[in-house]
């Protein structure tokens, strides 16, 4: 395997890892966009998947 890719755990294809790492880029901005337009939630209280849509259409910007 080329050095900068890696395997997928999920689907075990190979894909670069600055594709594979946007998952962990989108995940952490949507948590952080979301904390601070509301301060009390916490991620353990979890989101509707409309919520959850707009929050990630805002990271593909």
């Amino acid at each position: 395997m080329a050095e900068n890719k890696v395997v997928c755990p999920l689907c075990g294809s190979e894909v670069s890892r600055e594709s594979f790492k946007l998952h962990f880029d989108t995940e952490k901005y949507v948590l952080n966009r979301i904390s601070q337009e509301h301060p009390d939630w916490k991620e353990s209280d979890g989101s509707c998947k409309k919520c959850l849509q707009y929050y990630m259409t805002l990271g593909e910007k």
